[in-house]
């Protein structure tokens, strides 16, 4: 689950430009994983005209939000999108000491798609307007927004304008573990991750237990597995060469 950080919630306090304010409160430990609880305050006068924050709850708010994507990875940017959707957030919101979990979707999520040109090449612009609680549109943006880091990771271009996968085991790489090349394993999956503060890509592996020979490949065990700790296949590599 996305954890909501403090680099984050500054970054959103920024956005609302003093409209509201909010604050990471007491820890709480869920599913073996340290998080905040949010809080929301307004700014608010006095009868002697100070200015203070006030606690409040969840307000309703509109935002909007825009991106374009190149034309030919529209699907593999929204099936990231999608898994980090599921995964949710996992801060939770309080007020007055009552602790309640984000909506990871706002009331209303209105989306308009225009195809345009640039660098010679075609993008879809996605352009949200978003309307619901503060907290649901954060978690909604965030998310959308680390799918724009992960994607950024996966492909790309050169000087030339052709587009190249840039992660290093792309999904269907046979790959071995540095400290066991005695088995293979195919890469089926990504598994997206934020490490202080940073985002990495791990892989989701499966075992092949089939003989390369045999026109159906069995699989074993899934792991997650760092980059560090891979490498090429060794008989996949020989394959290639023979081929």
């Amino acid at each position: 689950m996305r954890n909501l950080i403090d680099k984050d919630i500054s970054k959103w306090n920024k956005r609302f430009d003093n409209k509201y304010f909010i604050s990471s409160n007491e820890w709480y430990t869920s599913n073996f994983v340290s998080s905040q609880t949010l809080s929301i305050k307004q700014k608010d006068k006095d009868r002697m005209g100070s200015v203070q924050l006030k606690d409040i709850s969840d307000p309703q708010i509109k935002y909007d939000f825009s991106f374009s994507v190149t034309e030919n990875r529209k699907y593999e940017f929204f099936r990231i999108h999608t898994s980090l959707l599921k995964r949710g957030i996992i801060n939770k919101v309080s007020l007055n000491g009552v602790k309640n979990d984000i909506s990871m979707i706002p009331v209303s999520v209105s989306k308009k798609e225009n195809l345009h040109e640039i660098y010679d090449r075609k993008y879809i612009r996605h352009s949200y307007k978003l309307e619901g609680s503060l907290t649901s549109i954060i978690a909604y943006v965030t998310i959308l927004e680390d799918t724009i880091e992960y994607f950024q990771k996966i492909w790309g271009y050169d000087e030339s304008g052709n587009e190249h996968s840039i992660i290093k085991y792309p999904i269907g790489t046979i790959v071995s573990e540095i400290s066991n090349k005695s088995s293979d394993y195919m890469v089926i999956d990504y598994h997206f991750n934020i490490y202080n503060g940073e985002y990495h890509i791990d892989y989701i592996v499966s075992e092949i237990e089939s003989d390369p020979k045999s026109s159906i490949i069995k699989y074993g065990k899934q792991m997650i597995i760092i980059e560090d700790k891979l490498s090429y296949s060794r008989s996949n590599r020989i394959d290639n060469l023979l081929n």
